[in-house]
């Protein structure tokens, strides 16, 4: 499964730029509700502060929680 995001990005009357960073965040914070990746984590991938990613998640009604958070593990992640 694939989407056009030239032609999406068209039709929602917004630069492609701007699409791709909806994508991305979205994505991490997917990721992120699903366990799959810290907040601190998601927040390097996306070139921000954690705390400003935990703000995201408020704003996306995803729960700050990381209680299986391991630091080494996120020390190994690069981007």
């Amino acid at each position: 499964m694939s989407v056009d995001l030239q032609k999406l990005a068209q039709e929602v009357h917004i630069s492609e730029a701007q699409l791709h960073e909806q994508a991305d965040l979205l994505l991490l914070l997917d990721l992120y509700n699903q366990g799959a990746i810290s907040s601190a984590a998601a927040a390097r991938f996306l070139g921000i502060s954690r705390g400003e990613f935990q703000t995201l998640c408020a704003q996306h009604h995803i729960p700050i929680d990381d209680p299986d958070s391991d630091p080494v593990k996120e020390a190994q992640l690069s981007l």
